[in-house]
């Protein structure tokens, strides 16, 4: 087995430069075990080519995001840390074989939280946990751990019931567009289905199915929410249910995190 960042190395009977090449090696192998790198998100998502990956072992944005971002990595082996230090919004990690179409992995990293991982040199190998960021003192044992939470129906649910409720039982953050959830549903409407998902009442975002059985989420004004322990999720059907009743067979989970 062999490491992949690439250093300068003395060559077979190198005569001259020799200190010159060991320096230059060393300063990249501390690089990449010690470095930060700041990654500028304020054009939009960014793909790392492989020098700038091996030249830091931790990444995170260079200044506050705009809206939820991709940071896309090259097929590197290596290990790394990501510190989304934004206070809003998520950035998902991604390895992608760049076909079309695309096979990829994806990790969302909410605001704030922290991912250790690597990448194996392949398209798409991406491994590791995302935990949340010490802020001292106490906290929840399981910060940082995914809290998973969600709701279903069988028949077409009436215009504007609620269709599930949930009792959350820590402070959890879901991420910026609801990023890293998934739902579907068995017949798909006849009519735009958008679901609100509220918050002690108030609507923190959108669970939405197209006429095709796309399922899109959204969360209020594209940001994260923080959700406290105790408060009560509903799932509410919208008041344009499809008179056909067409719908059926729904089901919708919800991926947060433990503060």
């Amino acid at each position: 087995m062999a490491h992949d960042l690439n250093l300068t190395l003395i060559a077979d009977s190198q005569a001259d430069g020799q200190w010159q090449s060991s320096n230059d090696g060393l300063t990249q192998l501390g690089n990449a075990l010690a470095d930060q790198y700041p990654v500028d998100f304020s054009a939009g998502n960014i793909t790392l080519n492989s020098t700038q990956y091996r030249s830091s072992y931790t990444f995170k944005p260079s200044a506050a995001l705009a809206a939820a971002r991709t940071l896309i990595l090259p097929a590197v082996k290596r290990p790394f840390v990501f510190h989304n230090s934004d206070a809003t919004y998520a950035v998902t990690l991604k390895k992608t074989n760049g076909n079309s179409p695309e096979t990829a992995t994806t990790i969302p990293i909410a605001a704030g939280a922290i991912f250790h991982g690597y990448t194996d040199g392949t398209a798409t190998g991406l491994f590791g946990a995302v935990i949340a960021a010490a802020t001292g003192g106490g906290g929840d044992a399981n910060a940082g751990s995914y809290y998973d939470f969600g709701a279903w129906f069988e028949a077409c649910p009436a215009a504007g019931t609620v269709i599930g409720r949930v009792r959350i039982g820590r402070n959890i953050t879901v991420p910026a567009g609801m990023a890293g959830s998934s739902g579907g549903v068995a017949t798909n409407p006849g009519a735009t289905f958008d679901i609100d998902v509220r918050d002690d009442g108030s609507s923190i975002g959108t669970i939405s199915v197209s006429t095709s059985g796309t399922v899109t989420f959204s969360t209020a004004g594209g940001t994260s929410k923080a959700i406290a322990a105790g408060s009560e999720i509903r799932f509410v059907a919208p008041a344009n249910s499809p008179a056909e009743a067409t719908v059926v067979g729904g089901n919708f989970i919800i991926l947060a995190t433990v503060d």
